[in-house]
This record gives structure tokens, sequence and C-alpha cells, in this order.
């Protein structure tokens, strides 16, 4: 199994602003200058003269430094690509991100590049965490729905007052949209999934459940299981007292889970002007902090039984730039230490980024 992220910002797509690719640069400058004094490394390529040792040495120099200094952290909103051997292609939801994955998938030969079975090859399984708009905003936009030989079977949440058909078809009426969902091409099917419905679905050799979350209006998280390998993923989720045991189970024996961690704990309680979201406290919005990802993350890893999990900070607050966005891994991982978590079992904290990729052998 290959899971890639494609979009992993919250609420809506921020892209960086002038002053920030501005400080970046800045910061970068301020960073290499600091950096040149302690070795004589690059004196000596540049008196070389040679474009490849020049090359050679930046390409090095770039490698030390985190996303915050070189490419950033691309805020579109939600959309993982789930590859397993011999199924269709699978899509956690189809917020802006699924726009850079449609561009990505336009360059392959197969849309799924571990299906060797024909019958899968013009087929997407699409996952819809929930119909908030910045989950399903980008669908509009990815391209493979215009082409007539394509079959896209989408999976929500039921509704008991509107059909998920009416729902994506809503985002594309006049005047909003100038291709009505009707004039899309490719074969629609759908799935409304009842949320407390116990059940699994196949889908080629992957296994997916699901459990509602705690967001306005209703979410869904999702496990893509197989061959013992899984990734859970619950990117609307809203923390309670205790540990959601709905999740606990979702994430028990994942190696990977994605986790909202939308908010810094002081940003959730609110009153401080300081941080990036500002003082209006967050109870209620339906988006969680990362010492409640880290908690729920250990609570599942110690009710499996396997010993290692990834934890992935997803849902990015979108007033939060990339250095700002580095400090709150930098908080979680100092508050995992502090409670030493994985002292039994390892866990590793991760934020997530654009086309990062978890690959699982068999």
């Amino acid at each position: 199994m290959k899971v890639k992220a494609w979009g992993v910002g919250g609420s809506i797509p921020a892209p960086s602003s002038e002053q920030e690719n501005y400080d970046r640069s800045v910061r970068l400058l301020e960073r290499f200058v600091l950096d040149i004094r302690k070795t004589a490394m690059f004196a000596t390529t540049v008196e070389r003269g040679k474009k490849e040792d020049l090359e050679t040495f930046i390409q090095t120099y770039l490698q030390t430094l985190s996303p915050a200094f070189v490419s950033g952290y691309p805020r579109d909103t939600t959309c993982i690509e789930i590859q397993a051997k011999d199924t269709p292609l699978i899509i956690l939801d189809a917020g802006s991100g699924i726009r850079r994955l449609s561009q990505d998938l336009t360059k392959r030969t197969k849309l799924n590049p571990l299906n060797t079975k024909p019958e899968y090859d013009n087929q997407i399984q699409l996952f819809i965490s929930h119909t908030h708009w910045d989950h399903i905003q980008g669908f509009p936009f990815f391209a493979q729905a215009f082409n007539p030989n394509l079959k896209i079977h989408f999976y929500a949440m039921q509704n008991p007052t509107k059909k998920l058909e009416t729902v994506l078809a809503g985002q594309q009426q006049s005047p909003y949209f100038p291709v009505e969902w009707q004039h899309l091409p490719c074969e629609k099917e759908f799935t409304e999934l009842t949320p407390y419905n116990r059940k699994t679905i196949d889908v080629g050799n992957v296994k997916v459940s699901w459990i509602p979350t705690d967001h306005p209006g209703g979410a869904l998280g999702y496990r893509f299981e197989t061959k013992g390998k899984a990734v859970a993923i619950a990117t609307d989720h809203e923390h309670r007292d205790i540990e959601h045991p709905g999740l606990v189970n979702l994430a028990k024996d994942a190696d990977v889970f994605f986790y909202d961690s939308q908010y810094l704990p002081v940003e959730y309680k609110g009153g401080n002007k300081n941080t990036p979201a500002g003082p209006v406290p967050r109870l209620g919005w339906g988006h969680s902090t990362y010492e409640w990802a880290i908690k729920q993350a250990e609570a599942s890893l110690e009710a499996g039984t396997k010993q290692e999990m990834t934890l992935v900070l997803v849902h990015h607050e979108p007033a939060r730039n990339d250095f700002q966005l580095e400090q709150l891994l930098e908080q979680a991982i100092g508050y995992a230490a502090l409670n030493n978590v994985g002292t039994d079992k390892q866990m590793k904290i991760e934020l997530a980024r654009p086309e990062q990729t978890y690959t699982f052998e068999e």
C-alpha cells in the first residue's frame, strides 16, 4: 500500500502571501550567512568557479534545511491518495488538493500503478469525510471527471435531508460554476454510509471501515487496511475530556494515523490574541489540538499489538505560516517527551505536508 497526501490544510486554501515569501527569503539568507561562517566549503567551491560544484553544494545545503526554509507547506485542503495492489485508485476527500492529484494522474500511464487488474483501470473510489466545502471544493477541477470512460464511485455519510449527489451537484450549479454536475461525462455511482454501521467495504484488496467523529453536521473517520497494513484518517474531529473510543479502535494497530491538529491548546481555549488564530475560543468548532492528537494516538497504540505508529498532524490552521507550523510540531514533540509518550511503544510525530508519501511493503 502507498499513501500520499495532496492537500493537508484546513478550512480554506491558504497560499503563502507576498510577505510570507519575502520573510522566507530573508530567513534563508540569514541562515545561510550564519552557516557559511562555520565552514570553508562554500568559499572553496566559489573559488573553483565550477558550476557543477556550486550546484552540488546548493543541493546538499538545501537538504539540511526544513521545508519552511525551502518549499514551505502549500496548504491546499484535504485530499489523500491510497494505492494498493490490484485495487482501484482510492481517494480520501476532494478538497483543493485533488487538483494537484489530478495533475499528477494525467502524467501516469495508469491511475493506480500498483493495479494489474484491467477491470479497475478506469475506476476511482472517492471517500468523503463530510461535505463541508473545504472537503469537496476541488472536485469541479478534477480533470478525470471529464473522462467519459471513467467511473467514480462516491462514498459519504448518509444525510437524512439531502442525497449525496444533490449536495455535490449544488456547488456546480449556475451561477457558481460554468460546468454543471449533470454535464460531467464520467460515470457516477453513490453509496451513502450509515454512521454506526460496523460493517466494512471491500475495495479490491483494501478493507474500508468508518466511524462518526465529533464535528458540526457530522463527519466520518476512515480506516484503509490491506494485508496487515493500515492507515487511519480523522481530519475533522473535536476532542472531548476522554479519548474517543471509536477512534481508539479505528487507529488500533494502524501504521499511520492522520489526526486533526488545527489548533494550539491555547487557541482552542481562547483568550490569547498573540496566536495566529486569535483570541476567540474554538470550542464547538469541530477541531482538535496536538495534545489530544497525541493522547488519542497513544491510546490506539497501547490498545494494539504493533510496537510503533506514525502520528501525522493534519488539517492545518490557515492563519499559521510555515515557521509557525514547524513550531507547533516542536511543541507537540516536546509535549510527548514531557509526558513519556513512546516509552513502551514508539510513536513518531510528523507534520503533514503535500506529496508526503508512506509506503508499506508486503
